[in-house]
């Protein structure tokens, strides 16, 4: 490697490398968060994550490695692909693969490139975030979903955007990073997520569903998010990434069980709160590659403020001017989704399911705990008891207590528990960052990515916070 000085009388440009790959080996570094390295091919073929591709920049660390899972990861997108052909013929599902493994494993690696070799083929698969520590697809604490209609550059995040991805991306707001916090309402996250999804017709649904997960799935305590994770999305082809005792016991737990029949399936899908289990699941597994690079909480934390920074502010190939304004408080309808002691099925009121009556809607009052907050804008309707009440996707809802009573209270509580379900239904629209909060006078100040007014009444918190 030899390095280029600039030219004479003009300011040093960056040092340039060259390195010479054998056919099948891999080109490693590691870079510092502030030294961009730019990749350029001179001579033959390579990819990166699935995108054809030299080297600009000073890496803090590179060597070449002829040890690869690359050709795993081919093989694994060729079963995929043969799946896909089958969907068309209408022969069988379409493919929707999970990946899990431990924090820093390469999945977000894997899903990208899944996501690109599948694209290159004219496929358009749906790519799902499900780790709402990693703003792959939208902000911290979210749970999202995007169609992509073009090979993602490396350089570039799944942020969901229309010039990225085609489409608007399917956000639904948890609130957390940590899907510990609050497990009832991260699994309930999912299944609004999921239903969405289910619902959605497109005439890609062929290409199926690649599906990223969060670290924490590898842990005992996750292990009823995961499994109801499976069941939710109907997933059909797991990869478990370096742990061989949690790929056997998955293996035992996702076997065929042959007493259940399609038709049972579909009504365990209908029945109101239950996640049916996928017919059948191949699970895989898959060793970590050495090419993975542990990140440091700071580092991880950067992410996330550029993350936040990014919606609002747009990056330098497409910078957005965002908008500041100010509103009245008691305009606003700010909720913290929270979980309340979980009650008896036998104390439930009639109608109302174990996941619903344990989660409740809190009215956040303007306060210092707002300040730096950001702000999910939801699609979420107001609860309104009409004759029949019915929700926000138009299923009745039982608004009277079993007497047939409708005083105050009972009216009151109905339109709680219409609230909470039609905010645990609802994707969002957005974002907006609370710049000051002015409790004296109930006036708050928000940034917005752009002018306008806002798409929906109510404003989801969460533990999100930035400070511009």
């Amino acid at each position: 490697m030899q390095p280029e000085g600039g030219p004479a009388g003009g300011a040093a440009e960056r040092p340039t490398s060259q390195t010479v790959l054998e056919a099948g080996s891999e080109y490693r570094f590691e870079v510092d968060w502030e030294s961009p390295v730019t990749i350029q091919l001179l001579r033959g073929r390579a990819e990166i994550a699935g995108q054809e591709l030299i080297v600009k920049g000073t890496p803090a660390t590179e060597y070449t490695a002829s040890e690869t899972m690359m050709n795993m990861y081919l093989t694994l997108h060729m079963a995929i692909e043969q799946q896909r052909e089958r969907a068309e013929l209408n022969t069988g599902p379409p493919p929707r693969i999970m990946i899990i493994g431990p924090s820093d494993a390469g999945k977000t690696t894997l899903c990208r490139i899944l996501l690109n070799y599948a694209i290159k083929q004219s496929r358009f698969p749906t790519f799902v975030n499900l780790d709402p520590s990693q703003p792959s697809i939208s902000l911290p604490g979210t749970i999202a979903a995007t169609t992509l209609s073009r090979i993602v550059d490396y350089s570039e995040s799944f942020d969901g955007t229309p010039v990225v991805t085609g489409q608007t991306p399917l956000v639904y707001f948890y609130g957390d990073t940590s899907i510990h916090e609050k497990p009832q309402l991260y699994r309930a996250t999912v299944r609004s997520l999921a239903g969405a999804l289910s619902r959605m017709s497109s005439e890609n649904a062929h290409a199926g569903l690649v599906i990223d997960t969060p670290a924490k799935f590898m842990e005992s305590a996750a292990s009823e998010s995961l499994m109801d994770a499976i069941h939710a999305l109907d997933v059909n082809i797991l990869v478990v990434m370096g742990q061989e005792r949690l790929y056997s016991e998955l293996k035992r737990k996702l076997a065929p069980n042959e007493s259940t029949s399609k038709s049972s399936a579909a009504a365990a899908r209908k029945a109101k709160g239950a996640a049916a289990p996928p017919a059948s699941v191949t699970v895989l597994k898959m060793a970590l590659s050495g090419a993975t690079v542990t990140r440091e909480a700071t580092a991880r934390q950067r992410e996330a403020d550029a993350a936040v920074r990014r919606y609002f502010y747009g990056t330098a190939a497409n910078p957005l001017t965002p908008f500041t304004f100010t509103m009245n408080y008691k305009a606003m309808r700010v909720r913290l989704l929270g979980q309340g002691v979980q009650a008896p099925a036998s104390a439930m009121p009639l109608g109302a399911s174990v996941t619903e009556a344990e989660i409740e809607a809190i009215e956040m009052e303007p306060g210092a705990a707002l300040l730096h907050s950001v702000l999910a804008v939801s699609y979420a309707p107001l609860p309104q008891l009409s004759k029949p009440a019915v929700d926000v996707k138009g299923e009745p809802v039982k608004v009277e207590a079993e007497t047939g009573s409708a005083d105050d209270d009972d009216q009151t509580d109905a339109l709680e528990r219409l609230e909470v379900k039609n905010l645990l239904e609802s994707n969002v629209a957005g974002f907006v960052y609370v710049a000051d909060v002015n409790a004296k006078m109930d006036r708050v100040r928000l940034l917005a990515p752009h002018s306008g007014s806002l798409p929906g009444k109510y404003m989801l918190m969460g533990s999100l916070q930035w400070v511009e």
